[in-house]
């Protein structure tokens, strides 16, 4: 029974440890996929501007 506990915590901790790193790695995609998309942004009003 003890044992049984012990590994049920180590596998909870591990799936704790996996969200955590992909809900960054979402994060991060995220952030630069908007950068990318504010890029795209700028040089289409300058180009818009430029008209």
């Amino acid at each position: 029974m003890h044992n049984r506990g012990e590994s049920a915590a180590v596998v909870q901790r591990a799936f704790r440890i996996y969200l955590t790193s992909m809900c960054q790695f979402a994060k991060g995609r995220f952030l630069e996929n908007g950068y990318k998309k504010t890029l795209h942004l700028k040089k289409l009003i300058f180009f818009l501007d430029a008209m």
